[in-house]
C-alpha cells in the first residue's frame, strides 16, 4: 500500500506537471487561499487557482481559516516551534500548498491595536448579546453572530448558549480578536479574490470582509463551484430560484430529469401504498436534529438553536395531549440523547424512535403530523402524504406547498393548537420538481469523476478528505478531460453566476 506521504508527494508533481502556477510575488496584489487537508477540495483548488492565478497575476497566500475551532488564536512556545517546523520542513500539506504555487503561509496573531479595538467592541456590546438576539450581531456591517454562535455550539459540545456564562465570555473575546485581525488585515493587503472550502462558522469571518469589499469569493467542491457573495454568503440562496430556474429548463432534459427523480422518490419506501387512511386521532413526528450542526447554515430560523426549538415543540404537543413520537438523528450522541430523554420526561407519553427507523415503520404507525426545523423529512415524507412544519423560512422547501413555513412562533404555536385543521393536500408532482432543482441540476460533476472506477469499497462520505482520493483522481485523469474543466472554470470566473451549472442544463 501507497503511504499517505508518497501519494501527497505524486499529486504535488502531477500539479507541477499539468497547471502553469507563477509566482507573482507582490506583496500588493495577493489570492487568498484557505489552508486544509480536504484532499477533494485541493483538486478543485487546483483548477481554481490557476485560473485566478492568471486572471489577477497576484501573489498566492494561504491563510489558517480553522483559527478557534480547531487552532489556538495564541500558540504556545512549544505549538509555535511545531508550525515552524511543518511549515518549513515536515508539513504534507504545505508541500502540497506550494505545488499550487502558493509562496506565503499566514495565520491569525495579536497585536496590541487589534487587542485594544477587540475590548473597546466588547464593552461597548457584549451586555446587550443575548441568546436570541446574538445571530443578528454584527461589526462595522458584517454580520458575525450566527457564525460565533455556530462555532461555539459546535467546538464546546453545547446545545445551547448561555452568554453569562465565563466559558462563552472568553469564547466572545477571542472571536473578536479574530475579527479585528482579518479587519486589519483586508485593510493592510489588497485582496483580488479568496479560495475557500468552508464557509460557515467563524472560517466565515474573513469570507464576509471580502463580500462586503466586493472581493470575488469561489467555494470549490466535486458537486459543484459557488461564487459567494454578500447577499449569498449563506449556503442555500439557491432554494429561492428553484421554480423560476426549473421553468426555463430544455421540455427534453425538463422531462428526463422528472422521471429520474420520480423513480428516485418512488423507492424511498417501496412497500407501503401511496394512499394512506387518515387516522381519528392525529399522530405527529419530531424528527430531531444534530445540536451541534450549525444551525445557522441557511441563516435566522425562529428560534436560536435545536435545543430551544425542541423544547418548544415538545412543550406545546403535550399541551396538546397529541400522541407523539420523536425520531432521533443518525449524530446525536449520548450527551444529546441524555438532554433529549431530561426533556422528555415532562412527557412520558412521547416515544422515542431509533435514528435508523425506516420509512415504511413511520407510514405504519399512522403518523400525519412531522416538525422539523428544515430537514430532508420535508420531501420525503411529504411524498408519502404526511404534512411537514418548518421552523425556518429559510428551508430547501421554501418556494413550495408541499410543507408549511410558519412565519413566527406564534403561527407555529398556532399550527400545534390546531394541527388537524393544517393537513396539506400534497401535490406530488411539486416534490418531483423540488428533487430536480435540489439533486440534479444544483449539483454537477464538473470534474467528470466516473465513481464506478475507483477503488472497491471507497467511502464518499470518509475517504474523499484522504490522500487516497488523489491516487483515485489521478488514475482517471486525462488531457482532454484536464482542457476541458480548464475552460469551463475560466468562463464560469468571468460570470456573474452563484453556482457552476451543467452547461447542458442552459
Amino acid at each position: 500500500m501507497i503511504s499517505s506521504n508518497n501519494i501527497i508527494n505524486k499529486y504535488a508533481k502531477h500539479n507541477k506537471d499539468n497547471f502553469s502556477f507563477k509566482n507573482y510575488n507582490n506583496d500588493n496584489s495577493k489570492i487568498l487561499i484557505e489552508f486544509h487537508g480536504w484532499s477533494s477540495a485541493h483538486i478543485c483548488f487546483s483548477y481554481l487557482i490557476e485560473a485566478l492565478n492568471k486572471k489577477f497575476k497576484s501573489k498566492l497566500t494561504a491563510y489558517e481559516g480553522y483559527t478557534l475551532i480547531s487552532a489556538n488564536l495564541k500558540l504556545t512556545t512549544y505549538q509555535k516551534f511545531k508550525y515552524f517546523l511543518s511549515k518549513n520542513f515536515v508539513g504534507k500539506f504545505f508541500k502540497l500548498y506550494r505545488s499550487f504555487g502558493v509562496t506565503e503561509f499566514i495565520r491569525p496573531s495579536l497585536s496590541e491595536s487589534i487587542i485594544a479595538k477587540s475590548n473597546k467592541e466588547f464593552n461597548l456590546s457584549f451586555n446587550k448579546i443575548n441568546k436570541y438576539n446574538l445571530s443578528e450581531y454584527e461589526i462595522n456591517g458584517i454580520r458575525v453572530g450566527d457564525l460565533i454562535y455556530d462555532t461555539y455550539l459546535k467546538i464546546f459540545k453545547q446545545v445551547t448558549l448561555d452568554t453569562k456564562s465565563t466559558l462563552f465570555k472568553n469564547f466572545f473575546k477571542d472571536s473578536l480578536k479574530l475579527y479585528f485581525y482579518w479587519d486589519d488585515y483586508f485593510k493592510n493587503n489588497k485582496i483580488k479574490a479568496m479560495v475557500i472550502v468552508h464557509s460557515t462558522y467563524l472560517y466565515g469571518i474573513p469570507i464576509r470582509i471580502a463580500c462586503l469589499k466586493k472581493i470575488p469569493v469561489f467555494k470549490g467542491t466535486f458537486n459543484t463551484i459557488y461564487h459567494i457573495r454578500k447577499k449569498n454568503y449563506h449556503t442555500g440562496q439557491e432554494f429561492f430560484t428553484f421554480k423560476e430556474k426549473y421553468k426555463k429548463l430544455n421540455p427534453k432534459i425538463k422531462k428526463n430529469l422528472f422521471l429520474i427523480a420520480k423513480n428516485n422518490l418512488d423507492n424511498l419506501s417501496l412497500n407501503i401504498s401511496k394512499k394512506r387512511s387518515i387516522k381519528k386521532h392525529p399522530k405527529v413526528l419530531i424528527a430531531a436534529h444534530n445540536f451541534y450542526d450549525s444551525p445557522h447554515v441557511f441563516g435566522k430560523m425562529l428560534f436560536p438553536d435545536f435545543y430551544e426549538w425542541l423544547k418548544f415543540i415538545v412543550k406545546e404537543v403535550s399541551k396538546n395531549n397529541l400522541e407523539c413520537f420523536l425520531k432521533l438523528h443518525p449524530k446525536n450522541n449520548n450527551k444529546e440523547i441524555h438532554l433529549i430523554n431530561e426533556i422528555l420526561k415532562k412527557n412520558n407519553k412521547i416515544k422515542l424512535l431509533k435514528p435508523n427507523t425506516r420509512l415504511e415503520k413511520i407510514l405504519k404507525l399512522g403518523i400525519q403530523y412531522v416538525f422539523t426545523c428544515y430537514g430532508t423529512v420535508g420531501y420525503e415524507y411529504a411524498y408519502y402524504g404526511l404534512t411537514v412544519i418548518n421552523s425556518s423560512k429559510t428551508n430547501p422547501h421554501i418556494q413550495y406547498k408541499f410543507n408549511i413555513h410558519p412565519k413566527n412562533i406564534i403561527e407555529l404555536k398556532k399550527i400545534i393548537e390546531n394541527v388537524e385543521k393544517y393537513k396539506i393536500k400534497i401535490k406530488r408532482k411539486e416534490i418531483i420538481e423540488f428533487f430536480v432543482m435540489r439533486r440534479f441540476y444544483y449539483v454537477y460533476n464538473w470534474l467528470n469523476i466516473n465513481r464506478k472506477k475507483f477503488l472497491k469499497g471507497f467511502g464518499w462520505k470518509t475517504d474523499i478528505y484522504k490522500p487516497k482520493m488523489y491516487d483515485e483522481w489521478m488514475k482517471q485523469w486525462n488531457e482532454e478531460n484536464h482542457k476541458r474543466i480548464q475552460k469551463e472554470i475560466k468562463n464560469f470566473i468571468s460570470t456573474k453566476s452563484y453556482r457552476l451549472i451543467n452547461p447542458k442544463y442552459l
